[in-house]
C-alpha cells in the first residue's frame, strides 16, 4: 500500500512507467505488489510494464487470461529479416559475408540477446575491429564458429576474458544481478583490489555489464547487462568457491551494514544459506556446515519475525520456515521460530499450523517442562478447530496449572499464550463476558512489557468479545473507539473496524455500517491478506440482507474447505442454514444444519445453537413435532449457559416451534425472552424478527 501511494503521488504530477523484468524469477511479494497495483491505480496515468518468459505462467495462471486496464503481448522470435536487419544495425552498416550472416541468424533462432553476443564475440576476438575513423570494420568470417545456443555463446564470450575480468565477473556474480565496486573489492583478494575499477570499465566495454544509476557509498554501482549472463559467470565458479564467496559476502556485510544491518538480515541470511547449501553438496555436515546453517537460520529468522510484525503474513512465513528448518543444531531458537510461526499461520493455514505445532512438541521434548507445557497447549488449541471430536474444556486444568508456572517463571510471552487459549476456550463456548476478561489480561500485561505486537492480538480478541456478546452495540463502539486510537498495526485496525461495521448493521445504520465494512476491506486489500467473509455476511444478516449473506457464508465455507478448517466453518455453515430456515428454503436449511453438525465440536457452543435452530424449525414445519421439541429443548439448555448473541435467534427458533406446535403461551413467552436478549444489545432487525415471527 505505501509503494501504490508513493506511485500514485508521482502519477499525479506526470505519467510514470514502471518497468519490471525478468518477473519470472521475483519473489512471490513482488507479484502480489504488480498484481495489486494493476487492480487498485485507478485515476492517474500509470504504466506497469511487466516483462517475464512464458514460465510465469505456471504461478500466476489468471495473469494470462488478461485484466481489465491490462493487455499482454507475447514476443515471438524475430522474423529472418529482422534479424538480418539487427546484425546490419550492430555492425553499423559494416559489409559482412552473406554465409557469416546466415550463420549468426541460424543459431541465434530470432533471439536478439544471442545476436548481441555474437557480435560482440567478434570484437573481443578481433574480428571485427573499429578502425581509426571509427567505423567498424568486418574481418574474414568465412570459417567462423557460432555456439550452438545462447547459454554456450555466453560461455564462451567468458572464457575470452582476461584472468582478472573473469575473476571480477564471477565475484560479481556471486553478489547478485546488481552489485557495487566496493561489493567486487571485498570478494577480491587485497593484492588485486586495485584493478577491479579497470577491469568493472572493461567489462562494460565488453557489454557484459551496465553502470547503474545509484551509488554505493565507496564507488559506482553496475548491474548484469542480462541475468543470463550473471548466471554463465555464476555457473563457471567451482562449488567450493561459491561457498566461500557467499560466506566472505556475509561476513563482510555483518561487519560493515553497522545501524543497518537489521535490514539486511535477509540477504545475509540468504548467503550463508547458499554458502552451507554448496558445502554441503561437496561433503559432509560438518562443524563449520552446521555453524552456517545457525547464522543463516537466525538471521533469516530476525527477518521473519519483522514481516510478521508488519504484518507481511507470507513472507513472514517463508522466511521463519526457512529460519526454522536451518536451526536444527539451536532448540531453543528453533522452539522460539515455531512459536512465532503458530501465531502467524492460526489464522491463514490451520492444517500446516497443526504440523508447525506438533513439531514444537517435539522439539519441546528436550528443552524442559515449560516449553512442553507451551508447546502441547497449543497444539491443542489448534485441535480444537481441526477435530470435531476434541473438547477444549478439557484442558482448562492444564492451562491454568501451566499459567502458574510461567507466571512463576517470569516467561511473559509464555503467559500470553495460556491467556489466548484460555480465552479461546471461552469464546468455544460462547462466554463471552469471560473472553473479555482474558482478552482485558492480555491486554494489560503485553502492555506494560512493552509486547507491542501482542497487545494488537488482545485488542482484537476483546473487540471479538464485545461483538458477539451481550454487551449494548453502543457500548461496544465506544470502546472499539478507544482500541482504534492506540492500534498501530493496519490488519488490527482492519479487523476493529469489521466489528464496527457489525455494530452499526445491529443498530441498523446501513450506511455506516457499510462505510467501515469498506474501509476495513481496502485494508486487507491493501496488505495482500485474505479476507475473511464471517463478518461481512453476520453484518449482511444483520441488516437483513439474508440472500446476500447466505452467498457470502457459502463463499467462505469454500475457503475453509479448502484449508481443512472445521471450527470456524462449522459455525459459518450453521448461521447458514439458519438463514435459509429462516427465508423458507427448508431442504438446503436442513443439508447446511446437517453438515454443521457433523463438523461442530460438542463444546463449540455458537455451532450448536445454530444448527439446533435451523434443524428444529425445518422439522416443525415439516410436522415432526417431537423431534423438533426435543431439538429445540436442548437448543435452549446450551444457549442459556452462554451469553451470546445468538442466544436471540435460539428463543426465536424455539418460539417458532411452540407456535406451529400451537403452544401459544410458552411461544410468547419465548419472544419476550428473545426480545430482552435484543433489547439489551440493540439488535434492530433481530426486534423486527421476533415481532414478525412470533408477534408483538
Amino acid at each position: 500500500w505505501a509503494i501504490r501511494r508513493f506511485l500514485e503521488h508521482l502519477a499525479d504530477r506526470s505519467p510514470v512507467v514502471v518497468v519490471l523484468d525478468d518477473l519470472q524469477w521475483a519473489e512471490p511479494a513482488i507479484l502480489d505488489l504488480v498484481e495489486h497495483l494493476s487492480e487498485w491505480v485507478h485515476g492517474v496515468p500509470l504504466l506497469l510494464l511487466a516483462m517475464a518468459r512464458a514460465e510465469l505462467l505456471d504461478i500466476r495462471l489468471g495473469w494470462g487470461g488478461g485484466k481489465p486496464d491490462a493487455t499482454t503481448f507475447v514476443l515471438e522470435p524475430l522474423p529472418p529479416a529482422d534479424t538480418d536487419h539487427l546484425i546490419e544495425a550492430l555492425l553499423e552498416g559494416a559489409t559482412i559475408v552473406p554465409h557469416a550472416r546466415e550463420r549468426i541468424a541460424a543459431a541465434a533462432d530470432g533471439n536478439p540477446l544471442y545476436v548481441e553476443q555474437v557480435i560482440e564475440m567478434l570484437l573481443d576476438d578481433g574480428l571485427v575491429q573499429r578502425g581509426s575513423d571509427g567505423s567498424l570494420v568486418v574481418g574474414d568470417l568465412d570459417t567462423i564458429s557460432v555456439p550452438p545456443t545462447i547459454q554456450a555463446l555466453l560461455a564462451a564470450r567468458l572464457d575470452r576474458l582476461s584472468d582478472g575480468e573473469r575473476r571480477t565477473i564471477e565475484r560479481a556474480a556471486v553478489v547478485g544481478k546488481e552489485f557495487g565496486q566496493r561489493d567486487v573489492s571485498e570478494l577480491t583478494p587485497a593484492g588485486a583490489r586495485a584493478d577491479v575499477a579497470g577491469q568493472l570499465m572493461g567489462l562494460v566495454r565488453k557489454e557484459l555489464i551496465r553502470p547503474d544509476r545509484r551509488r554505493d557509498t565507496n564507488g559506482e554501482a553496475y548491474r548484469f547487462r542480462h541475468l543470463l549472463i550473471r548466471d554463465a559467470a555464476y555457473d563457471s565458479l567451482p562449488k567450493l568457491e561459491r561457498a566461500e564467496l557467499h560466506e566472505q559476502f556475509a561476513d563482510w556485510l555483518e561487519r560493515t551494514a553497522g545501524d543497518r544491518l537489521a535490514e539486511l538480515d535477509e540477504i545475509t541470511g540468504y548467503h550463508l544459506d547458499q554458502a552451507r547449501t554448496y558445502r554441503l553438496a561437496l561433503g559432509p555436515d560438518d562443524e563449520r556446515t552446521r555453524a552456517l546453517a545457525l547464522r543463516a537460520g537466525h538471521r533469516l529468522a530476525a527477518a521473519g519475525r519483522r514481516s510478521a510484525d508488519r504484518d507481511e503474513v507470507p513472507t513472514a512465513v517463508r522466511l521463519l520456515t526457512q529460519a526454522e528448518a536451518l536451526l536444527v543444531e539451536d532448540p531453543p531458537a528453533r522452539f522460539k521460530t515455531l512459536n512465532r510461526l503458530i501465531h502467524v499461520g492460526f489464522d491463514e493455514d490451520l492444517v500446516a499450523t497443526m504440523q508447525i505445532a506438533q513439531r514444537a512438541e517435539a522439539v519441546a521434548a528436550g528443552l524442559g517442562d515449560l516449553e512442553l507445557r507451551r508447546a502441547r497447549l497449543w497444539v491443542s488449541a489448534v485441535r480444537g478447530f481441526t477435530d470435531p471430536s476434541f473438547v477444549l474444556t478439557d484442558i482448562r486444568a492444564d492451562a491454568e496449572a501451566a499459567a502458574t508456572a510461567f507466571a512463576a517463571a517470569g516467561d511473559i510471552n509464555a503467559l500470553l499464550d495460556v491467556y489466548e487459549v484460555m480465552l479461546t476456550i471461552d469464546l468455544n463456548l460462547a462466554h463471552w463476558q469471560a473472553t473479555a476478561r482474558w482478552s482485558r489480561l492480555g491486554l494489560k500485561l503485553a502492555a506494560a512489557t512493552g509486547l507491542d505486537q501482542r497487545r494488537e492480538d488482545f485488542a482484537s480478541s476483546l473487540s471479538n468479545a464485545m461483538v458477539w456478546g451481550s454487551t449494548p452495540a453502543l457500548e461496544s463502539l465506544a470502546s472499539h473507539d478507544e482500541l482504534l486510537a492506540t492500534t498501530t498495526r493496519r490488519l488490527t485496525r482492519s479487523q476493529l473496524l469489521s466489528a464496527i461495521a457489525i455494530l452499526w448493521a445491529i443498530l441498523g445504520d446501513r450506511g455506516r455500517a457499510e462505510e467501515a465494512h469498506a474501509e476495513s476491506t481496502s485494508i486487507v486489500n491493501e496488505l495482500g491478506s485474505r479476507r475473511s467473509e464471517f463478518r461481512h455476511a453476520y453484518m449482511r444478516y444483520a441488516l437483513d440482507d439474508l440472500p446476500a449473506a447466505i452467498q457470502l457464508a457459502r463463499e467462505e465455507s469454500a475457503i475453509l474447505e479448502r484449508v481443512g478448517e472445521t471450527g470456524r466453518r462449522s459455525t459459518i455453515v450453521g448461521l447458514e442454514g439458519w438463514m435459509l430456515a429462516l427465508i423458507g428454503d427448508d431442504d438446503a436449511a436442513q443439508r447446511a444444519a446437517e453438515e454443521s453438525r457433523r463438523l461442530g465440536a460438542p463444546d463449540d457452543a455458537v455451532t450448536q445453537i445454530q444448527w439446533r435452530s435451523a434443524l428444529g424449525l425445518v422439522l416443525a414445519r415439516r410436522g415432526e413435532e417431537a423431534e423438533a421439541d426435543r431439538i429445540t429443548t436442548e437448543l435452549i439448555e446450551i444457549a442459556g449457559a452462554t451469553d451470546s448473541l445468538d442466544a436471540g435467534a435460539a428463543w426465536i427458533a424455539r418460539g417458532m416451534v411452540l407456535s406451529l406446535a400451537g403452544r401459544a403461551e410458552e411461544a410468547r413467552e419465548a419472544g419476550r425472552r428473545a426480545r430482552e436478549i435484543y433489547a439489551t444489545v440493540g439488535f434492530v432487525s433481530g426486534l423486527r424478527r421476533v415481532d414478525e415471527l412470533l408477534g408483538a
